[in-house]
C-alpha cells in the first residue's frame, strides 16, 4: 500500500506477483504468470478494551474468580479466534467477540507462565474477504480486595475509612474493595486531612487533593483500586462546601442523595473502580 501524494492516506495498492509463486495459478516458473488469482485484502479494524480502534495492543484488568474478560468489536462482520499467546489455551472467544477465561482465575494460584497474574494472548478477526487483523491482549488478574468501611465520626456528616467496621451493624456496609498496592494494573489510594477543619479527603494517589489546605497522611494505607471502567462498578469521590469527603459507588451516592445535600461529584480525576462483584448500596448513618 502506497501513499503516492504524501497526504497521509493510502491511495494505491501494489501487488507484486512472482512467477510460480502466490497468485500464479499454474505454480510453475516458466516465464508466464497465468490468471493471477491473488486478491488484495484489507483486515478489519479491531477495537479492544483499551488503545482505541485499530490499536495493535490492549489490556484489561479483572478481579479473580471472574470468567468474562472483555468484548472485542470490529468495523465489519468478522470471525473471531485466539491466534497465539503463551496463555491462549486458558481463554475462549465466541462469535460476538466476548473473551473469557475457561475457568475462573485464582489470584493466589495463577496459571500464567510467569505466575504473576498477567496473561498474554493474541486475538484475530477475519472478514468475509479473508482479510485478517490481530491484537495483542494483556489480561491482569487482581485480588478481590479488602473491604473498606466508613467509620462514622462524632460529626454526623463526616466519616473516616477503615478496613474494619465500626460496629456489628456496619459489617455489611462496604463502600469499595481495595487490593494490595503491589497488584498489577491497580491505582493506589491516598488519604489527606484538612489542617484547618480536621476533615479527611480520600482519592487516587496520582491526583492531588482539590485544596491546598489538605496534607498527606501516609500512615493511612488504603490499598489499590482498579482504574475506572475496569471493575464491577465505579466509585466516585464527592466533596461539599465544608470540605467533607464522601467516597462510594454511584448507586450508594444516589441512595443517600449526596447531590441534593450539596455535594459535588469531583469528576473523572477522582473516579476509580471496585474489584468486587457487587456494588455497595448501603450507607453508614445519615447526613446532617
Amino acid at each position: 500500500m502506497l501513499d503516492t501524494n504524501n497526504d497521509g492516506k493510502v491511495d494505491r495498492v501494489v501487488l507484486t506477483l512472482t512467477d510460480g509463486g502466490p497468485g500464479d495459478e499454474d505454480g510453475v516458473v516458466n516465464g508466464i504468470i497465468v490468471d493471477p488469482g491473488l486478491l488484495a485484502t484489507v483486515g478489519p479494524v479491531i477495537t479492544g478494551p483499551s488503545g482505541g480502534a485499530g490499536s495493535s495492543a490492549s489490556q484489561k484488568t479483572v478481579p479473580e474468580n471472574t470468567l468474562p474478560v472483555t468484548q472485542f468489536t470490529a468495523n465489519e462482520p468478522v470471525v473471531w479466534n485466539i491466534a497465539a499467546g503463551t496463555e491462549k489455551d486458558l481463554f475462549t472467544i465466541n462469535n460476538d467477540g466476548v473473551l473469557q477465561f475457561v475457568s475462573k482465575p485464582d489470584y493466589e494460584n495463577p496459571l500464567d507462565i510467569d505466575h504473576n497474574n498477567t496473561y498474554e494472548l493474541k486475538i484475530a478477526a477475519t472478514n468475509a474477504s479473508g482479510g485478517s487483523s490481530q491484537q495483542t491482549v494483556t489480561v491482569h488478574v487482581t485480588d478481590v480486595g479488602v473491604p473498606i468501611f466508613y467509620s462514622a465520626n462524632s460529626v454526623p456528616s463526616d466519616r473516616s475509612l477503615s478496613t474494619t467496621p465500626a460496629s456489628a451493624q456496619q459489617a455489611d456496609q462496604i463502600q469499595f474493595y481495595a487490593a494490595n498496592n503491589n497488584t498489577p494494573g491497580t491505582i493506589p489510594l491516598k488519604a489527606w486531612q484538612n489542617i484547618l477543619t480536621g476533615d479527611w479527603f480520600y482519592g487516587r494517589a496520582d491526583v492531588p487533593p482539590p485544596y491546598a489546605c489538605y496534607v498527606e497522611r501516609p500512615e493511612v494505607v488504603l490499598g489499590g483500586v482498579l482504574p475506572a471502567g475496569q471493575g464491577a462498578f465505579d466509585v466516585h469521590t464527592y466533596l461539599n462546601a465544608s470540605g467533607v469527603t464522601q467516597i462510594m459507588g454511584v448507586a450508594a451516592a444516589n441512595k443517600l442523595g449526596l447531590l441534593e445535600h450539596g455535594y459535588v461529584d469531583l469528576g473523572s480525576a477522582y473516579v476509580f473502580a471496585s474489584a468486587d462483584e457487587v456494588p455497595a448500596v448501603t450507607i453508614v448513618g445519615t447526613l446532617a
